[in-house]
């Protein structure tokens, strides 16, 4: 009979385990039971459970409770041999304030029902920012800075004697300026009341020295040739021409009365020396002496003819005169 007894005691305590083991556990708590309006707080849903049960979870919606509002839901569901964990994160929030109750959450497996326990949530006011017996200060205005008249009577001087000080300086400069120097051997020559006579007899020198036979004064040549015709053409034709660039200088001569022909001339001989100063161009002879003779034609065919006086040569004048404009025409 005790044997039987037993048996009796161990099929027992075997079966109380396997249903203890069976069994489906669901809890619920919140982070901060209390929070102000506006404030987030997080509700923790926890659900173990066996693999075999099919167990049915709470459907959740927008709303956990009256004036409770789900924010985001988060999980994650965890298998550890014959039992699966499931953890839900809901972040909640309310926007008045007073206190709430959430309802238990329910779970089902077949006939049976698992519930958790209600939670409880308080929710207050946001503080008052009104001091008793004061009110908040409004926003201030904007202050206009104050106004200075000697600040105002400063500032129209300066600008006054700066504008006063550039025209002095503009009429300093062009009275006293002086007027750009050849660049030349023979200075004596450039000083001449004549251009064309020292461009023609500048040319005629550096024709006749030949001194681009020598290695490595070709340079030197084109840039003592082209300074001759820039002078020249300053003193003719009163343009700048040392201080411009080769292309410049064609774009100013179109201006001027000089036929096409002419300055196609001139842009050779600039070509030609532009070439030997900066590209390494190696001229022979026989460029050298045609870029003289194109210089020393050039000076001939633009030099002025002076008027004819009353009396004595006005014959002989006015013959010369002729034979420039002849030269002219030619062209």
């Amino acid at each position: 009979m005790l044997r039987i007894a037993k048996h009796f005691c161990l099929l027992f305590f075997l079966l109380f385990g396997v249903a203890a083991k069976a069994q489906v556990k669901i809890s619920a708590s919140i982070d901060s039971p209390s929070i102000m309006m506006g404030q987030q707080t997080v509700v923790h849903f926890h659900v173990s459970q066996p693999q075999h049960l099919a167990v049915q979870l709470p459907v959740l919606s927008d709303i956990l409770a009256p004036g409770v509002y789900i924010v985001s839901v988060s999980g994650d569901t965890i298998a550890d041999g014959s039992t699966i964990s499931i953890n839900d994160n809901i972040v909640i929030t309310v926007f008045e304030p007073g206190d709430y109750v959430i309802p238990p959450f329910v779970c089902r497996e077949q006939n049976k029902e698992y519930k958790t326990s209600e939670l409880k949530l308080k929710v207050s006011d946001v503080p008052d920012v009104f001091v008793e017996g004061k009110l908040p200060a409004d926003i201030k205005e904007i202050n206009t800075p104050p106004y200075s008249t000697t600040l105002w009577v400063v500032l129209i001087v300066s600008v006054v004697l700066m504008v006063l000080m550039g025209i002095w300086t503009y009429y300093y400069w062009r009275k006293h300026r002086e007027d750009p120097e050849p660049y030349v051997k023979n200075s004596a020559v450039a000083d001449s009341a004549q251009p064309e006579k020292t461009a023609l007899e500048l040319i005629r020198n550096l024709a006749a020295e030949k001194c681009w036979q020598t290695a490595g004064n070709e340079k030197t040549y084109f840039t003592l040739l082209t300074d001759v015709l820039r002078q020249y053409f300053y003193r003719r034709y009163s343009i700048m021409a040392l201080e411009m660039t080769s292309s410049e200088l064609i774009d100013a001569l179109k201006k001027t009365n000089m036929p096409i022909k002419l300055r196609e001339e001139v842009r050779e001989i600039c070509f030609t020396g532009d070439m030997t100063k900066f590209a390494k161009h190696k001229p022979t002879d026989g460029e050298c002496v045609h870029c003289a003779e194109l210089a020393e034609q050039i000076v001939l065919k633009t030099m002025l003819v002076e008027k004819p006086k009353e009396g004595g040569n006005a014959k002989g004048a006015a013959a010369d005169a002729a034979k420039a404009d002849a030269n002219v025409k030619n062209v």
